[in-house]
């Protein structure tokens, strides 16, 4: 029976496949043939004699049949579903040392399922099938070390059974081996190394890697960009139900990556991957409903999906349920103030661009534009109080105020004093929000009072080398502030036609602290 017992998710998103009755991957497929003619009838599977005579060799000790009444127990195939039942046929199996009983026996212990949930006894039984060269079973050994359980974790021990179970052409296997070598988790970082992997088990069939790869190509991780291939990738892959690639492919539709821009053709792949609990769809299908995008607007449902995206620790539902909810309660109470207010401690006046007077608050007008690729950007500004905002510009916000460019033009009211922004979040294509690394310090700026301080143009910029994007470390991206500030300028000063100029400061912040590490 070339069919498959059982599949899982593990922790890195990747499901893996047992089969019950089959010899080792690597045996050839005449003793393939042999053992499968050597266990199971030649009748329908489900036919009461199929049944009985399943039954039958399993009394009898065949192990292969052993395995795979424990599989219809568990399942309720052909029988009532009977965990109890499933576990004592998988250990009669192992007992005889059949590699698949122990694997099966394994999942059982690793999952809680008919039996008390058992780490340490999972593994146990994973290594003994692993002696016999069971592939599924190594790489569930590398999944546990992986995540520390049964075992403490060693992400060292966790690439070496990959490659032992890659060896034997486990496509998980394979697809983890390509995401340790992309991330560089236990082996140095090697995009050439982490492609190849992919490609293998994409080549297999296998959705993980297929939108993996896929994503290689989209943000030209390793290799020329080619929204064409990651196209095709992820369709692959979404065809077989990968949230991964439903999401993307959605990102592709909304921002009309590598296909005609269409709304409503996101939303519906946004669906299917956030219906799996992708956190990304979630909080993706949260900003359309927000925004009326391919869908009708809808907030009930945005605050319903962002607090699905919430729950699993999503930044940026986090972000954008907040910023709704005191969109929703301003106008529930018939409050006027704007989403680029500073604070509300501190009123606003009634036209931005009036200098405060005799308050102690000062002005702060600086700009955030976006290129092309990145959906949305995020900064956080610590203000005096202590109180934290995040200020935002997103590609799908409607009309910028600058020709040619996704973007706005901030003018807040401050109290005088010092400031900073320490962090920031973007999304670029599909990727991940990202935050501002450790070790490089926040951009500070000061406010005086009765005046207007121009800060400067934040633009988003990923560098680039000859491999490909820069990815995955600490210097991927940077907030850059132009020096030259004319563009701001002139539409500051086409809004405001009453500022008095003698009261603009121009204060381009020194970047410096920002900027990429020399590499030796």
């Amino acid at each position: 029976m070339n069919k498959a017992c059982r599949h899982y998710k593990s922790a890195l998103a990747i499901l893996v496949f047992a089969f019950c009755l089959r010899v080792q991957l690597s045996a050839p497929s005449n003793l393939m043939a042999q053992a499968l003619t050597n266990s199971v009838p030649q009748q329908s599977p489900d036919s009461p004699a199929a049944i009985a005579a399943v039954k039958s060799k399993a009394l009898e000790g065949d192990a292969n049949a052993q395995c795979r009444l424990g599989l219809m127990y568990e399942h309720g195939v052909g029988v009532p579903r009977d965990l109890a039942q499933a576990v004592a046929w998988y250990k009669r199996a192992a007992a005889q040392g059949n590699a698949n009983g122990e694997y099966d026996l394994g999942l059982m212990y690793q999952y809680g399922t008919g039996v008390q949930q058992d780490y340490a006894q999972a593994i146990t039984l994973y290594r003994q099938a692993a002696e016999q060269g069971h592939a599924e079973a190594e790489n569930n050994i590398a999944v546990m070390y992986r995540r520390g359980l049964g075992v403490q974790q060693d992400n060292a021990q966790a690439f070496t059974w990959y490659q032992k179970a890659a060896a034997q052409g486990n496509a998980p296997a394979e697809s983890n081996l390509g995401e340790m070598y992309q991330a560089g988790i236990g082996i140095q970082k090697d995009y050439a190394q982490a492609i190849a992997w992919y490609q293998k088990a994409a080549a297999s069939g296998y959705p993980q890697a297929q939108a993996d790869l896929g994503w290689m190509y989209q943000s030209g991780t390793g290799t020329q960009v080619d929204d064409v291939k990651a196209l095709a990738l992820y369709l692959k892959a979404a065809v077989l139900g990968n949230a991964t690639a439903e999401n993307n492919l959605g990102t592709m539709y909304q921002n009309g990556i590598g296909v005609q821009q269409n709304y409503a053709q996101a939303v519906a792949w946004y669906q299917k991957a956030a219906v799996q609990g992708n956190v990304n769809a979630e909080s993706n299908l949260g900003w359309m409903y927000q925004n009326g995008l391919g869908i009708q607007k809808d907030d009930a449902q945005a605050v319903a999906w962002y607090q699905k995206a919430v729950a699993q620790g999503s930044s940026f539902a986090t972000k954008n349920l907040d910023a709704l909810n005191q969109q929703i309660a301003s106008a529930g109470s018939n409050a006027t103030t704007s989403t680029t207010a500073a604070d509300s401690g501190h009123a606003r006046s009634e036209n931005d661009c009036d200098l405060p007077k005799d308050s102690g608050d000062g002005l702060a007008v600086f700009s955030s534009t976006l290129p092309p690729d990145f959906l949305w950007f995020n900064y956080t500004l610590h203000l005096a109080s202590g109180k934290k905002k995040g200020i935002a510009v997103g590609q799908s916000q409607g009309a910028s105020d600058f020709t040619d460019a996704y973007g706005r033009l901030f003018i807040l009211r401050l109290p005088a004093g010092d400031y900073e922004f320490p962090t920031w979040q973007y999304q670029l294509n599909g990727s991940l929000d990202t935050t501002r690394p450790l070790h490089i310090h926040p951009l500070t700026f000061g406010i005086q009072s009765g005046r207007a301080t121009y800060i400067g143009a934040f633009d988003p910029v990923v560098f680039q080398h000859k491999g490909g994007w820069i990815r995955q470390s600490a210097d991927r991206a940077w907030v850059l502030v132009h020096d030259d500030h004319s563009r701001d300028l002139a539409v500051l000063f086409s809004k405001c036609p009453g500022l008095d100029r003698n009261l603009l400061d121009v204060k381009v912040m020194d970047t410096t602290p920002w900027l990429p590490p020399q590499k030796k």
